[in-house]
């Protein structure tokens, strides 16, 4: 197959400082972060697939037991392991992609902490944010970010290139959702021509372009429809800031569960005049909060990580402890932090 994408340097470095770390491990485990999208599954499934072809046992981990719904069609899904608690299994290399910090691995992290920090521990991210908890044996660095990259999944394709590893139809697919999850089918600002010839040559190895759009963009439970007319209809202005949450309440009285109200986000971003998009699912005594904006000046990962979050410049999340009253003031300091944003660029 004919690769319209080059690899440079830097990737072929990065490929060779890691590849030792993956050669000598036989029991790799993959956990993806706590309310994954698709490119956290999508990364861990083609991790999954290309290193299974190796021989090796790949064992990925949901952190907070739940993926979204609609990646449930991708190869090898079916073989995600639910986390609920307790000590991880023995294994020989834990690979953590798409993760900006350990917090993002929730309770799975949380009770196997050491086991993160004695290593070998490897990351590899495109989250500017990025935290760099990889590492290895010796404590040296076990990170590969690059946060120019659209997507976690392009940045793997990369590395696998590098690494001259054989590309199957079924990696192909994994690695195309996670950058199409990501880019919203390579209509974000984040799209650049390094990431459309990717996913070029994930087509041309077989990816199933069909399948993922079909169940990203063209059909999706009735479950899912019933959770966003309920965030839409509470749908409200604080300042410039247009925001909804989603409550279990709201998943109760539609049936669903919190993987199948993804992408109302991107719905209520495209909201005219907002300088940025709010929304807060409800959790035990605190908020999660997803941040996206359309404006050119606002940068939501600088947002949210006032409030030790992080994330892109255009799409970033964060926690907030308390109820209502602590919802309300978040709402208002992320309006005002925006509108200083825009007036500095404004200057």
């Amino acid at each position: 197959m004919s690769n319209l994408v080059g690899v440079d340097a830097a990737y072929h470095e990065g490929a060779a400082r890691l590849w030792p770390l993956i050669a000598q491990a036989q029991r790799i485990i993959s956990p993806f972060h706590i309310n994954s999208d698709p490119d956290a599954v999508g990364s861990a499934l083609g991790l999954y697939h290309l290193l299974t072809a190796l021989g090796k046992t790949v064992t990925v981990y949901a952190s907070d037991g739940d993926f979204p719904k609609i990646t449930a069609f991708l190869p090898g899904a079916a073989t995600i392991v639910r986390y609920t608690g307790g000590t991880l299994p023995e294994a020989d290399l834990v690979m953590a992609l798409d993760s900006s910090d350990t917090g993002r691995l929730g309770k799975l992290h949380a009770e196997n902490a050491n086991r993160f920090a004695t290593g070998p521990t490897l990351m590899i991210d495109h989250h500017v944010t990025n935290a760099r908890f990889g590492v290895a044996p010796d404590g040296s660095d076990a990170n590969f970010i690059d946060s120019t990259a659209a997507a976690t999944a392009e940045i793997l394709y990369l590395l696998a290139r590098a690494w001259e590893l054989p590309i199957s139809p079924e990696a192909a697919t994994c690695l195309l959702a996670g950058i199409y999850g990501d880019t919203l089918g390579l209509q974000t600002t984040s799209t650049s021509p390094r990431v459309v010839r990717v996913v070029a040559d994930l087509l041309a190895a077989g990816a199933d372009h069909t399948g993922v759009v079909n169940n990203f963009y063209r059909s999706r439970p009735f479950a899912t429809v019933k959770v966003w007319g309920a965030t839409l209809e509470q749908a409200a202005w604080c300042g410039g800031v247009v925001w909804s949450q989603i409550t279990p309440e709201m998943l109760a009285a539609a049936n669903s569960s919190e993987g199948e109200s993804g992408g109302v986000i991107n719905f209520l971003t495209g909201t005219r005049d907002a300088r940025a998009t709010v929304l807060l699912h409800r959790g035990p005594g605190e908020w999660r909060a997803g941040l996206r904006t359309l404006v050119e000046a606002v940068d939501v990962a600088a947002i949210a990580e006032k409030f030790g979050g992080g994330g892109h410049r255009k799409a970033a999340g964060c926690r907030i402890v308390g109820d209502e009253a602590e919802r309300d003031a978040f709402l208002q300091e992320v309006d005002r932090l925006a509108g200083e944003q825009i007036a500095a660029a404004a200057g």
